[in-house]
């Protein structure tokens, strides 16, 4: 499958798949079932790659539906949304630089206006990137830098935001300065933070293969550590346990997931529970449903 298929998890020759996701609350001691949020069935062609999706109302008619163009190398060119009746309301187009490892992406309204870019680059290795998105005029609102594992897994995010009434203000708890040097998977990488920007925060991964789980660390602009998750994953890398915790390392709440599957390990049922920390019990919350059709 595509990258759009690897991010709902989906194995062997999809070609539609209907999801509907709700949230679990008592009504006169009986679990009463409530849409958290809108269906969509998503259609797939013989090689992978998402070519429809259509969102649902509640009481299942249509909403919009999003069509999606490739090349003849199967990289995604534009999605373009459209309503009920046909018109259209937005069109994102994709746009790859391969001599700068570039990727831009543009969003623009049904008039054609730009609402939103973010533009990903990627180092001559595969484990750094930075990624940055801006409003119509231009000015950051997020960038990202990505260090990556040799597995290409994700390590080490730093934060930066835009700070444009700060037009000097960088941080001076953690020395980040203009072409600031930071160390990153077996080198150093010259990240410089212009005037307007500001560093945020940064997250850090550590993975453990004999128990198959990640733990993150995220960390405030001075360096303080704010929380920390530790997410246990089953052969798919689906999440299983998920236990968070305060600095102080008190937690904060786990969520379990339990999952039926079909004959292609797809699953079809997914449950999800929290811990009551009041009465330390698990309570199922959620239940996500997908219906799959193949090749």
């Amino acid at each position: 499958m595509n990258n759009y298929s690897n991010m709902i998890k989906l194995f062997g020759p999809v070609r539609t798949v209907h999801i509907t996701t709700v949230k679990l609350s008592a009504d006169d001691g009986k679990l009463k079932e409530e849409l958290v949020q809108s269906p969509r069935t998503i259609e797939y062609d013989i090689s992978g790659h998402a070519i429809e999706e259509v969102l649902h109302k509640h009481d299942g008619s249509i909403h919009s539906k999003s069509v999606f163009t490739y090349d003849a190398e199967g990289v995604l060119l534009e999605q373009i949304r459209l309503d009920l009746g046909g018109s259209l309301m937005s069109r994102t187009t994709y746009v790859r630089d391969p001599e700068q490892c570039k990727v831009e992406k543009s969003v623009y309204d049904n008039n054609g206006v730009l609402l939103e870019k973010s533009v990903q680059t990627t180092d001559e290795t595969p484990d750094y990137k930075v990624t940055a998105s801006y409003n119509a005029e231009g000015q950051l609102i997020l960038k990202g830098v990505h260090f990556s594992d040799d597995q290409g897994r994700l390590i080490r995010l730093i934060i930066i935001k835009s700070a444009p009434n700060e037009p000097t203000m960088l941080s001076l708890h953690k020395g980040i300065d203009e072409n600031k040097i930071v160390e990153g998977r077996g080198k150093n990488i010259a990240l410089t933070v212009s005037h307007n920007e500001l560093f945020a925060g940064e997250i850090k991964y550590i993975y453990n293969e004999e128990k198959n789980s990640e733990e993150e660390f995220i960390y405030k602009d001075d360096g303080s550590l704010v929380r920390r998750k530790i997410t246990v994953f089953d052969e798919a890398r689906s999440p299983v346990e998920v236990f968070d915790y305060h600095a102080d390392g008190s937690l904060v709440g786990k969520e379990t997931y339990t999952r039926e599957f079909d004959s292609q390990k797809n699953w079809i049922k997914q449950t999800k529970s929290k811990l009551n920390l009041e009465i330390h019990t698990l309570e199922t919350v959620e239940i996500a449903r997908r219906a799959i059709t193949y090749y």
